[in-house]
């Protein structure tokens, strides 16, 4: 039997300062430092991480950058301990996070779940508890941010993974989870987002410079639930749906904004994504950059 009974996994890229910052905010908030243990898995940085001298701190590091992803599943396969929580390296475990994650995880039936989630700092408004369903994703009554924690073997076991995308793309698991079984969730807060990061992936300049990518994860968004969504939710299939057209736009690539067009019912949604094609990509950046600044102000 593992030492351990968390594992706090840090996917890390560039961030030398920052991700220390992470990890000793874990050690913070362990009441006995000997039962957590930290992975720390550098995306292939360009620069070393800080020299961190604790003997239950592992550093790994990956052959090439390949996004957040692949990171978090090796940390994940390399863990020793049946629970593992996620932590950005630019985020901060709260002191109480670990008693707080214990308390809530005894209260599940052994072998019901594969991933709890908690509340971050931005998340949205408070509901207690609620066992999330693919329907509470696709209606988007989930707001804001959740750290998710890995029933490490179940999980596993499973045969789901975190995504292969460089831009994070984490929906496509939670749906995946969501479908098969639902996602026991708390609105009590375990991390503080960080507010030290240069760029967020999911920040309107990193959305525009990586639109490509962008591109890229709404194709395969469609590839795997674009038939339910088209069927069932259609709200989501437009939602989907413009943002490869706007995506393909931004990335330079119009020819693909086509193959989203037949998902789009209403004619009126036909027209916005006939425009978004046909506009200079400078006036469709503007707009971009306008609609998402409205829908974070909205947000908080």
């Amino acid at each position: 039997m593992s030492q351990y009974e968390f594992s706090v996994v840090i996917a890390t890229f560039n961030r030398p300062e920052l991700c220390a910052a992470a990890v000793e905010s874990v050690f913070s908030a362990a009441v006995d430092r000997h039962s957590v243990q930290v992975i720390v898995v550098d995306d292939a940085s360009g620069s070393p991480l800080p020299r961190i001298d604790n003997p239950h701190v592992q550093l790994l590091k990956q052959d090439k950058n390949a996004g957040p992803g692949p990171a978090r599943m090796r940390g994940i396969r390399e863990a020793d301990s049946p629970f593992v929580i996620i932590l950005d390296d630019d985020d901060q475990l709260r002191t109480d996070a670990f008693a707080t994650a214990a308390a809530r995880l005894a209260e599940l039936p052994a072998g019901s779940w594969l991933v709890a989630q908690f509340a971050t700092s931005n998340a949205g408004p408070a509901h207690g508890f609620r066992a999330l369903t693919f329907d509470d994703y696709m209606c988007e009554r989930v707001q804001g941010d959740y750290t998710p924690v890995f029933h490490r073997e179940q999980f596993l076991a499973s045969g789901l993974a975190y995504p292969e995308t460089r831009i994070g793309g984490e929906h496509l698991l939670w749906w995946a989870l969501a479908e098969r079984v639902a996602i026991p969730t708390w609105q009590d807060v375990l991390i503080d987002v960080g507010a030290d990061a240069a760029e967020r992936l999911t920040g309107i300049g990193s959305q525009v410079s990586r639109a490509r990518e962008h591109l890229d994860l709404a194709e395969e968004t469609w590839r795997q639930f674009g038939t339910k969504l088209k069927k069932t939710y259609p709200l989501q299939a437009a939602r989907v749906s413009m943002g490869g057209v706007t995506y393909a736009v931004l990335a330079g690539q119009r020819l693909r904004a086509f193959a989203f067009f037949s998902n789009l019912r209403a004619p009126k949604q036909i027209l916005i994504a006939a425009a978004v094609v046909v506009l200079p990509r400078k006036i469709v950046l503007n707009l971009f950059q306008r609609f998402r600044s409205r829908q974070r102000h909205s947000a908080k």
